[in-house]
């Protein structure tokens, strides 16, 4: 087994594919790991869809953060026609042969997100939800375990207003402007993606800021100065850092080893973040 011993913090999602995996990357490489150069691909995996034929003779194993379920064309095409096995990060394409999947437990963390927002909200408040894209699985898992909480709890779904607004500022600004300025505003909004800069801008610029409970996922130093002003309520967090070195060291004991992933290594570590525990 191969262990690896890094320490970051304010992880999120830019500093998972910038930072962690190729810093793992080259520690195992360094320890003589078979692996190729790493593919990270961003949301859009464009990596993996453009480029998977020109390397797949040198590649030993490919990482994906799933995307969406167009990557699973190409991911069966690596796994199957090629013989390279493949581990999702981060999003999950299930109904693929990817050995195994390391993230979070995005139903969980939607759970979560509602328990605490219903804490913070009269029980007719109208709540705004906004996911980036609805074919990520991370992005619908997460939405859908929210909303399944919230109807526990006793909202309907004529409460919640669903929206996408694919990770776009301008969109996700707009998006929540109109919601805020019209015939029943929000009174809580949940960001179940990665444009919280927009939706807080929006928020303040509509003169709503403290009135209007936003929540969100994932921690960055933008994300850290929104709680510590007030403007964002609450954020849970996930450990970035495995679902950065993790994949790569199954992949590794796999090739080295032999030894094959067990089940998938969902990470159970789910943080809850105010303006109290920032530091």
């Amino acid at each position: 087994m191969i262990k690896l011993e890094m320490e970051l913090s304010d992880i999120d999602y830019e500093v998972l594919v910038k930072e962690i995996l190729p810093k793992v990357a080259d520690r195992l490489k360094q320890n003589g790991s078979p692996l190729a150069p790493l593919l990270s691909g961003g949301m859009a995996a464009n990596v993996l869809l453009r480029a998977s034929d020109s390397v797949r003779d040198r590649m030993a194993a490919e990482i994906l953060n799933a995307a969406a379920p167009r990557l699973t064309g190409p991911l069966e095409n690596l796994a199957a026609d090629n013989g390279i096995p493949c581990i999702t990060f981060n999003s999950d394409l299930p109904n693929s042969r990817r050995l195994c999947f390391v993230g979070q437990d995005y139903a969980k963390s939607g759970r979560i997100a509602a328990e605490l927002l219903t804490k913070c909200i009269a029980p007719d408040a109208r709540i705004l939800a906004l996911a980036g894209n609805l074919e990520y699985n991370g992005h619908r898992t997460r939405l859908d375990g929210f909303c399944s909480h919230m109807r526990e709890k006793g909202f309907s779904a004529a409460q919640i207003d669903i929206g996408e607004t694919y990770n776009d500022y301008r969109v996700t600004y707009n998006k929540v402007m109109a919601a805020l300025k019209g015939p029943t505003p929000p009174d809580a909004i949940y960001m179940a993606n990665r444009s919280v800069t927009a939706c807080i801008d929006a928020v303040r610029a509509a003169g709503c800021t403290g009135r209007v409970r936003v929540i969100a996922h994932d921690m960055s130093p933008g994300r850290a100065q929104m709680l510590r002003e007030g403007t964002l309520d609450l954020t849970i967090t996930q450990d970035m850092f495995r679902q950065g070195s993790q994949p790569l060291i199954l992949l590794c004991d796999l090739l080295q080893l032999g030894t094959q992933p067990g089940r998938d290594q969902l990470s159970t570590s789910i943080s809850i973040i105010c303006a109290q525990n920032i530091d």
